[in-house]
């Protein structure tokens, strides 16, 4: 079974990661892509569930393998890193669970 709290973390992607104030955090980094409470899922997981349990908040939580705020400025290589060290598709939604981005680990 992986170990998928400590592959983000290697990745240095702490879960429940906060970046701040939303507005303050825009202002700061306007040439950045924020999504805010951003969940992340395998994507075997997000396939099979996108229509039900992923968007359902609650209910998705228990399917997710990382939650917290992205900036795709500086964290894509940290997600390319993880989805790498996964060996698997990682899927990235809003916090609704809308798909927004899916890395491979190639």
């Amino acid at each position: 079974m992986k170990d998928y709290p400590q592959i983000f973390k290697d990745a240095d992607l702490r879960f429940g990661l906060c970046l701040g104030s939303k507005s303050t955090y825009r202002e700061l980094n306007k040439d950045s892509y924020v999504v805010f409470n951003a969940r992340i899922y395998t994507e075997k997981v997000f396939k099979k569930y996108k229509n039900t349990k992923i968007k359902d908040f609650f209910e998705g939580q228990v399917l997710e393998i990382w939650y917290g705020d992205i900036d795709f400025n500086k964290d894509i290589k940290k997600l390319k890193n993880a989805a790498y060290k996964l060996n698997e598709p990682i899927v990235i939604t809003s916090e609704m669970g809308t798909h927004l981005l899916t890395i491979y680990p190639y």
